[in-house]
């Protein structure tokens, strides 16, 4: 992994989001996404939310809701988001 590649990358992180040229209106709906994860990570996942229901004493937390929760603590935490960029250049790196 170069170094360039990680600077390039934190560079990224902490800019400000695009504006679109064209304004098409706040989308109301949720947009879906598919993800695809190594098993080991997706049983991760499973057994971290099962984790958290008997922690919050709650049924059962979905996939989805652990996920939007570590995408509000990106949007909302410089170290997570520098975390997230040596995560995915070294990634990059790998391939």
């Amino acid at each position: 992994m170069s170094d360039e590649l990680v600077e390039r990358l934190a560079a990224i992180s902490k800019r400000p989001a695009r504006t679109p040229a064209r304004d098409y209106g706040v989308r109301s709906k949720p947009v879906r996404i598919t993800v695809d994860l190594p098993p080991r990570d997706h049983r991760m996942l499973v057994a971290y939310c099962e984790q958290l229901s008997e922690e919050i004493h709650v049924p059962r937390v979905s996939q989805a809701q652990v996920l939007r929760a570590l995408i509000e603590r990106l949007e909302n935490d410089q170290r997570v988001r520098d975390a997230v960029v040596k995560i995915v250049a070294r990634e990059m790196g790998d391939k």
